[in-house]
């Protein structure tokens, strides 16, 4: 029984341990700046420790001289560690090992890259590309911004019962009625909110649209994005069209279907732009 509690002691300590091997060895490696010298100190401690465990244990050791008579194939475990080891150390050089990520280690990686000759470098942008960058950039952000916004009006329209599919296309064509229909339950508040989003969103594309234009002007005189535009599926999208200024409904409709007491301070709603470019 004793015997039994020491080899689920060992079973326990050799699990914890287990763990650790890799650490270790990259420590010794740290040390004597090789991991094939580190792998050998690795190994040598591990045979003297079997070796003493095999003397502690009662094994016979007579009984190894029998390992000649063992196949060929049951010797190359050994070998094949240790060949895992130096292809590991031979192909994968010592820069390309490093850990420890910070500021430091980043600076140094970079100083290494930028010798090494085949490396291939990213041209610096000029002050004037640096211009066109900034407008892309802005285009985007008012395109994700109307994203987000779209987005919420279908989840405050969907709080009502009224489930607009998705695409912008879906909701510009569907607001304009759910505005005007007195009878969807939405109160007086909630229509003149939903009204001013309506107001901000068609803002929105008439200021993407405003930047397409920018674009491009400046792609008309730049010779690379006149070649990139005759690519199919690259050039300009065929414009989205908002709800013509007849549709729009007049803030003084909602006021008539609002239960008192709502907010009539609009005299209208201003009407939206005809149309805008795809984002």
């Amino acid at each position: 029984m004793s015997n039994t509690y020491l080899y689920l002691l060992i079973a326990l300590l050799a699990g914890g341990m287990m763990p650790t091997q890799a650490g270790t060895n990259n420590k010794m490696a740290a040390v004597l700046g090789s991991p094939i010298l580190a792998a050998f100190i690795s190994f040598f401690v591990g045979t003297v420790a079997l070796f003493a465990y095999a003397l502690l244990s009662g094994e016979s050791l007579s009984a190894m001289t029998e390992a000649k008579n063992a196949p060929p194939i049951a010797w190359i475990g050994g070998p094949s560690r240790s060949m895992w080891l130096v292809g590991r150390a031979g192909y994968l050089p010592k820069g390309l090992q490093k850990t420890n990520k910070n500021d430091v280690a980043d600076t140094e990686a970079i100083c290494e890259a930028v010798r090494r000759p085949s490396m291939r470098f990213v041209p610096i942008k000029s002050v004037e590309q640096q211009a066109v960058l900034a407008v892309h950039r802005l285009r985007q952000g008012l395109v994700e911004e109307r994203t987000a916004l779209i987005n919420r009006l279908r989840g405050l329209l969907a709080e009502y019962g009224l489930i607009v599919g998705a695409g912008p296309d879906r909701l510009r064509k569907a607001l304009p009625t759910i505005l005007e229909d007195a009878a969807n339950g939405i109160p007086g508040i909630a229509r003149e909110a939903f009204a001013d989003a309506g107001c901000q969103l068609a803002e929105l594309d008439a200021r993407v649209g405003e930047y397409d234009r920018r674009i491009a002007a400046l792609a008309r005189i730049n010779e690379p994005a006149q070649r990139l535009m005759k690519m199919d599926g690259v050039g300009r999208s065929p414009p989205r069209q908002w709800w013509p200024a007849s549709a729009m409904p007049r803030y003084s409709r909602m006021v008539a279907s609002s239960p008192p007491g709502s907010d009539s301070r609009h005299d209208s709603i201003p009407p939206a732009a005809s149309s805008v470019s795809a984002s």
